[in-house]
């Protein structure tokens, strides 16, 4: 297929008394079906790691003649279930990852959003603001996500969720 993202049209019903079943036909209208089944980007959620279904570029790294042949990196989630955020400074969760120095982990989206129940008000994570005070940063460490909030107390933001996505090159 020269599209897989492509849409798959909802095949048409056969009367299988009058007419025979094309075997080829199957075969093509079922492997279009897993062709774009698996290069969906999934949209499910989880606390643990888990393959998203992403398909990103080959590592530039490697050739022919590297001893790892290049193909498609396969992407993965995790979500953390954060919790409120900080009153002031930062707030460490555990990941749970092996993200160490020398690891091949490389990060291409990180994001969350948190809400205040009794406002309501939410916001996204990070959040850039015009107060620097107001600004919460994001980021990932060896063995935490970490949210830091420029002064302002942001402690009746009680539902928060990260999302964090990678490669392992």
């Amino acid at each position: 297929m020269a599209n897989p993202s492509s849409f798959l049209p909802t095949p048409g019903t056969r009367d299988l008394g009058t007419k025979e079943l094309d075997m080829t036909a199957l075969r093509q209208s079922v492997n279009n079906m897993a062709i774009i089944v698996n290069s969906k980007d999934s949209g499910y959620y989880p606390l643990s790691e888990f393959m998203s279904g992403q398909s990103w570029f080959k590592d530039p790294a490697l050739s022919s003649q590297s001893s790892k042949a290049p193909s498609l990196r396969q992407g993965f989630r995790k979500v953390i279930n954060f919790g409120p955020l900080p009153a002031a400074g930062s707030t460490p969760i555990a990941h749970g990852l092996n993200f160490a120095a020398g690891s091949t982990y490389i990060f291409t989206r990180i994001y969350g959003a948190a809400t205040n129940p009794t406002l309501p008000r939410a916001i996204p994570i990070p959040y850039a603001a015009i107060v620097a005070a107001d600004t919460l940063q994001l980021e990932v460490t060896a063995t935490d996500v970490v949210i830091t909030t420029g002064g302002t107390n942001y402690s009746a933001y009680t539902r928060c969720v990260v999302v964090i996505e990678w490669l392992q090159a």
